[in-house]
């Protein structure tokens, strides 16, 4: 089957306001458990690491800020969730791209930024993975480079993939808006 056919049952399955809705809401709940969870590491440290921990170093030195502080723990801890909160979001991101793609009437040749909330969860699962290596050794001796580089690009293509479909979305939900107009 070819990618457009594929493409475009997937916008057709997704497209439902309560697939939309439920997983937003399981998202949402999520989101705000792994938020509680890392509060003692404040959001701006947990910010830092993902976007700018490109090398060895970088992590070496944070990990062992948060050791001296205890907030390492709340950093595992945080995986329990974080293991499974990529899908809520790339259902629930990519249900509200295709919804809003179908009230803005947007043309299926344009189906392909669906997969922008897909590439997002899975650039988070290789980035989760690569922080269980890390944390594999309570010695952090499995921290060593290209990791934090591959692991920080997959952060950065996630958050990019993430704020694309998000801007799209609203773009899509605009053009719905100007024809209602």
């Amino acid at each position: 089957m070819p990618l457009s056919q594929i493409l475009e049952r997937y916008r057709k399955h997704l497209s439902y306001p309560w697939l939309a809705l439920s997983f937003g809401a399981i998202y949402l709940v999520s989101q705000v458990t792994i938020g509680v969870i890392l509060q003692p590491l404040g959001p701006q440290e947990l910010g830092w690491l993902q976007v700018s921990g490109f090398t060895a170093g970088d992590y070496l030195e944070t990990f062992a800020r948060w050791e001296s502080t205890g907030a390492m723990a709340y950093y595992k801890a945080h995986f329990e969730i974080d293991g499974i909160h990529w899908l809520w979001y790339t259902i629930s991101l990519t249900a509200w791209l295709a919804l809003s793609m179908e009230a803005g009437r947007v043309d299926s040749r344009y189906n392909g930024v669906l997969l922008f909330p897909l590439l997002a969860g899975l650039c988070d699962c290789l980035e989760n993975a690569i922080q269980h290596v890390f944390l594999s050794d309570p010695q952090f001796s499995t921290i060593v480079n290209p990791l934090p580089l591959i692991s920080t690009l997959a952060s950065l293509t996630k958050w990019t993939a993430v704020t694309l479909a998000l801007v799209l979305a609203i773009v899509f939900l605009l053009r719905a808006r100007r024809r209602l107009d």
